[in-house]
């Protein structure tokens, strides 16, 4: 028998095309391998491109949301300072009102007097060092507008000012004073006007702690919700991509068996055309 007619069973057609249906079942088997480990189905860039550039920006939306909500969460630390600050100042004006009552009572001399009014100066030295309070070096209390980052796109809301200063600065001017019983009267109107001052200043306050509480609460609902967008595009289903794996390991060993097979059969035939 010439070669020419064995060439075609020493080519073994059959056996390359086992091998070549192996070597796919072998990459498909490899990429789910891939995808179990590492937990995400794009762990390839090649996967799905498009599906990729879609999560890396919906990851990018997640971190610059929770940044928003840091902002907002110092915010709102901010204003709670302003609040304790304010209740404080508010119980040493209602102390500042009592005495300036008291010392309108015609039966004190001198003496008492001057004792109440130890204790009013002592207040109203209070009432000013709070104005000066800080937070991380940054004013307290200002009668300019705060303006805090809201959310992921740099979105910004501001906060109502809150000026202890003005709002308490006759009440802690050193005219007012309560030496007389004439001077206790004015000081009363002066403490009984500045407590509403600061009731109406702790009333923006609140209004302001609200508002970026309702808007973390925004911001958290809009970044579980990428979050979940960004894992239904790149996380592996797992138990799809165990039957995947177990249907490719299936595919290389049939594969194997059949070129192991395929190449023992060639060689028996050229062994019996020879």
């Amino acid at each position: 028998m010439s070669v020419d007619a064995i060439s075609p069973v020493a080519n073994n057609l059959v056996s390359d095309r086992i091998a070549g249906m192996l070597s796919n079942a072998h990459k498909k088997m490899q990429v789910s391998i891939s995808n179990l480990a590492s937990g995400s189905r794009l762990s390839n860039p090649s996967t799905d491109p498009a599906a990729l550039a879609q999560a890396l920006k919906l990851d990018a939306q997640i971190n610059r949301t929770s940044a928003a909500e840091t902002n907002l969460g110092n915010a709102e630390s901010f204003s709670k300072v302003q609040n304790g600050n304010l209740e404080t100042v508010g119980k040493a004006l209602d102390r500042l009102g009592e005495l300036a009552l008291r010392a309108q009572d015609f039966t004190l001399n001198d003496s008492d007097r001057a004792t109440i009014q130890a204790e009013v100066e002592a207040l109203q030295g209070l009432v000013s060092d709070t104005t000066g309070a800080t937070f991380n070096g940054v004013p307290v209390f200002s009668s300019d507008k705060q303006s805090v980052t809201t959310d992921s796109e740099g979105g910004s809301a501001a906060l109502a000012a809150i000026d202890l200063g003005g709002a308490v600065a006759s009440a802690t001017a050193s005219g007012t004073n309560v030496t007389t019983s004439g001077s206790a009267v004015d000081a009363l109107e002066t403490f009984r006007s500045a407590i509403e001052s600061v009731a109406s200043l702790r009333s923006s306050v609140g209004a302001n702690t609200q508002r970026l509480q309702f808007t973390t609460d925004s911001n958290v609902i809009s970044r579980e919700n990428l979050a979940a967008a960004s894992s239904r595009i790149q996380d592996t289903d797992f138990a799809a991509e165990s039957s995947k794996l177990a249907s490719h390991q299936a595919g290389v060993q049939s594969s194997v068996a059949s070129l192991i097979q395929s190449r023992v059969n060639s060689s028996v035939l050229i062994d019996a055309l020879v």
